[in-house]
């Protein structure tokens, strides 16, 4: 009986993971088309499709803990694409790299780590820090005024590496093309990997201290960001920020 349940379970899993393939191989084969097509309409009703998926995944039960609930609360007070201002780049005024998106791409997951043995009251220690823990699936509730949200979802995912991976130069060349295709309507950075497609500021990691301070590291187009951040008043504000590095 045991080696029964075994196999079934084998078989399932099987299954799953062949429907998953599947699933992947067909979205990958219509965003494909669309790209060689040049066709903004298919990209378009591409990523309504993702949009739809994404808020049927949003209306799902979802099962956070208080330091859970916390992560996604700084993530909320750090996270806008439309104004930089905000952390500190004046420079910029009322552009962004992602202005006039009509679509925006959240990060899955944000490692992070509880520690008070550190400045946190302070910028000026720029250690690298160690994240102990990550929040998987986060999946935020995030709207912006005439822009649709899209989570990075498992059977979305496969699709971004197998269309932006870069892993020869022709591969290299084509990816420039496609990216200008992407940024009809989703913007995305100059990275030259398929995380490109996500939509910043990305968090690195966060260290929480008592869960009332936070150090934010993260991830501007080429730029390493650090904020110091803090609770008032019910909400998580920037208190200063920092540049940290400058990817080549």
């Amino acid at each position: 009986m045991k080696r029964l349940f075994t196999y079934l379970a084998l078989f399932f899993s099987s299954a799953s993971l062949v429907a998953q393939s599947n699933s992947c191989l067909k979205k990958t084969k219509a965003l494909e088309i669309a790209y060689q097509s040049k066709s903004v309409k298919l990209l378009t009703d591409f990523l309504e499709d993702w949009h739809k998926a994404s808020i049927q995944q949003l209306k799902a039960p979802q099962k956070k803990d208080s330091l859970t609930e916390i992560i996604y609360s700084i993530h909320r007070g750090l996270f806008d694409p439309f104004d930089y201002t905000k952390f500190g780049w004046v420079e910029w005024g009322n552009r962004t790299w992602f202005t006039g998106s009509r679509f925006i791409l959240i990060q899955d997951m944000i490692p992070y780590a509880t520690r008070c043995d550190i400045d946190i009251d302070s910028l000026s220690n720029h250690l690298d820090y160690v994240y102990t823990d990550t929040v998987f699936n986060f999946q935020p509730d995030i709207k912006f005024e005439g822009v649709k949200t899209l989570l990075m979802l498992d059977q979305y995912k496969c699709v971004a590496k197998n269309f932006i991976q870069v892993n020869t130069f022709e591969k290299e060349i084509e990816y420039y093309e496609k990216k200008n295709f992407l940024d009809t309507l989703l913007k995305t950075t100059m990275d030259r990997d398929w995380s490109a497609i996500l939509t910043q500021p990305t968090v690195i990691g966060i260290v929480l201290c008592n869960n009332r301070l936070a150090i934010v590291d993260y991830q501007i187009a080429s730029t390493g960001m650090r904020s110091l951040m803090k609770l008032e008043n019910g909400q998580w504000t920037i208190k200063e920020s920092i540049e940290l590095w400058i990817a080549d």
